[in-house]
């Protein structure tokens, strides 16, 4: 079975794609698909003016799709036009088509470059305009500051104690944010209203009490570790039976995302080549992507992670990026199972900002990654005009 795909009509298939990529264009969004479940053969579904959710009513569970998105994110008073990349493998899909489709995804999205950021999902539902937006302000390093109520010291708020007298509430009693002359004794309180100070000035109490209590105590929110603390970013064992990890592996991860360790990449691949074993260090370095790649077999599963220096504007910037390689002697019914690793595998490589899934070694080296990487980070100009 070949592992590159082909079109229907591809003068149909690529003017889609071109006219997603034109900001003159009012298509907004293409979706192509396999012609008659056929791996090799891509046609072109449908093509939309409208936003997400037009995009995502085009959406199958039980068809593997390809879409390109169009829209715009507004930075301070500018905008700028990014592209997004949908994979969708519908839920109803069964084992064995996702693992003939996964032989060609690698070939298939290339069509659809370049794009900011990718998403893959199984399910239309996993997917809206803010989950987007949100990738897309991370992808080009946007920083959001928001006000969030519960990262709030609660120890700020003022404690109120006032101690009922047969006198009004001294005005040295009442927090600062409460209006002085709302609580001012008067100089000569009258005889009917004095009978009846120490009831009014309960209640005056009860009332100030419950307006001004703290609130309950809300659960502490975890910080974010540094990358450069291996012993705070230690990836944790995954527990699930379907996928294990050595722990050659986690300490390669670590090393990698350690600015201070001189391991830029780790390659992570199945013991013995056996599916049913754990995931161990295959090979680690501390050179680029064309020497990492030199590892990668035909006939082999490998889980990479790479540490780069993107420049933009005389400013250095770590990216790390992740890289499966499937080998294009691996047996179908091997990549039909290994796709419920997937979860896992991200989960344990994670965060990454860019990823490749890749079953030919011409499909990777330092220039490809380079430019995927500027392009993710939004320091390349990637629209075109007519």
């Amino acid at each position: 079975m070949s592992i590159q795909v082909k079109f229907d009509n591809e003068s149909a298939v690529k003017q889609a794609i071109q006219d997603v990529h034109n900001d003159s264009s009012d298509i907004t969004w293409c979706c192509v698909t396999h012609l008659n479940d056929d791996p090799n053969v891509l046609t072109l579904q449908s093509t939309g003016k409208g936003g997400v959710e037009e995009m995502l009513s085009a959406l199958s569970d039980t068809k593997v799709q390809y879409c390109l998105y169009r829209s715009t994110l507004k930075v301070d008073l500018s905008e700028t036009v990014k592209f997004t990349f949908i994979y969708n493998l519908g839920e109803k899909v069964s084992f064995f088509k996702k693992g003939r489709f996964g032989i060609v995804k690698g070939d298939a999205i290339h069509y659809f470059e370049p794009y900011h950021i990718d998403f893959e999902i199984s399910n239309p539902n996993e997917l809206n305009i803010d989950i987007i937006d949100k990738k897309l302000k991370d992808a080009a390093g946007v920083a959001i500051v928001e006000k969030n109520a519960d990262n709030e010291n609660i120890d700020a708020v003022p404690e109120f104690r006032a101690t009922v007298s047969n006198t009004t509430t001294p005005v040295s009693a009442v927090p600062s944010y409460v209006s002085a002359s709302s609580t001012s004794a008067p100089s000569s309180p009258s005889p009917a209203s004095t009978e009846n100070n120490t009831t009014e000035s309960s209640n005056n109490v009860a009332n100030m009490t419950k307006k001004f209590t703290p609130p309950p105590e809300r659960k502490q929110i975890k910080k974010q570790t540094s990358f450069n603390n291996p012993s705070l970013t230690r990836p944790m064992m995954s527990k699930s039976d379907e996928v294990k990890f050595d722990q050659s592996i986690i300490d390669g991860i670590c090393k990698v995302r350690n600015d201070n360790d001189p391991t830029t990449w780790v390659i992570g691949s199945y013991k013995d080549d056996d599916i049913s074993k754990p995931i161990e260090l295959l090979a680690s370095g501390t050179g680029d992507c064309n020497e990492m790649k030199t590892h990668f077999a035909p006939e082999k599963v490998c889980y990479a992670l790479i540490r780069v220096i993107d420049v933009y504007e005389n400013i250095n910037t770590v990216k790390f990026v992740f890289i499966y390689w499937l080998g294009s002697k691996v047996s179908v019914m091997k990549k039909a199972k290994i796709s419920v690793h997937k979860g896992k595998i991200n989960e344990m490589y994670s965060n990454f900002h860019v990823d490749f899934m890749i079953s030919s070694l011409n499909e990777i080296s330092n220039e490809i990654v380079m430019r995927k990487v500027s392009q993710n980070s939004g320091s390349r100009s990637m629209v075109t005009r007519r």
